[in-house]
């Protein structure tokens, strides 16, 4: 039998969980069940997995099960964007390998439209827009990174915007940076709404237990949480 020793420990004040619609938490497990597939953990993987995983067996349950409540945890705590580029921070323009860069950027596109969809589907208010991104520099060796940016996504074909100083205050309300580089392809969404969304809708073959944490895992003949 193995023993979990870190269970999540979250602040009791995050923003976005407290500024999204409040909803009604499922009840904890009790006693004992037994199913064929159980997923460990609410967040945006674990809810994603559910989702898929009902598709894949409809006729089967799928056991969800979370140690706090949806939308509390990390998953509910990000920044949230949902971008579409990608991001190598060890090349020069961000983009390094032009094929890898373009397979991650059609994998990201795919992800944003699927999640657009649910949420579109489902009705779940969580603020999504199609704003883009700004990347900004104050300082010569920031705004070079920024060209070299746009270049790099000039190769993958994406478009991008770079802004000059004089007109900056238009777009994110201050003068203080002296250019910016827009992305428009970045979704802007409220984290903890999305995710309590996602839970509020999964498919009626998956069940759901909040503020359930698993404290040991017995790997044997059959695996007991």
């Amino acid at each position: 039998m193995q023993k979990v020793t870190s269970l999540p420990g979250d602040d009791a004040r995050p923003g976005w969980y407290h500024t999204s619609p409040k909803r009604q938490p499922r009840p904890g497990h009790s006693g004992r069940k037994e199913a064929r597939w159980t997923i460990i953990g609410a967040g945006l993987t674990g809810l994603a997995a559910a989702r898929q995983m009902a598709l894949n067996f409809p006729n089967e349950e799928i056991v969800l099960v979370e140690a706090q409540e949806v939308g509390f945890g990390s998953a509910g705590r990000n920044a949230g964007f949902a971008i579409d580029v990608p991001h190598d921070i060890g090349a020069k323009d961000y983009i390094g390998d032009v094929t890898v860069a373009t397979k991650i950027l059609r994998l990201n596109t795919l992800g944003q439209d699927y999640l657009r969809d649910i949420v579109e589907r489902n009705g779940i208010d969580c603020q999504m827009s199609d704003s883009g991104k700004y990347q900004a520099a104050v300082g010569a060796k920031g705004i070079a990174i920024l060209e070299a940016y746009r270049s790099g996504l000039e190769k993958i074909g994406c478009s991008s915007t770079l802004i000059d100083e004089q007109d900056l205050p238009a777009h994110i309300g201050t003068s203080y940076y002296k250019k910016a580089l827009h992305i428009p392809g970045t979704l802007l969404l409220q984290p903890s709404a999305l995710v309590k969304g996602l839970a509020d809708n999964l498919p009626a073959n998956v069940t759901l237990y909040e503020h359930t944490p698993i404290t040991s895992i017995d790997q044997g003949d059959r695996i007991t949480l």
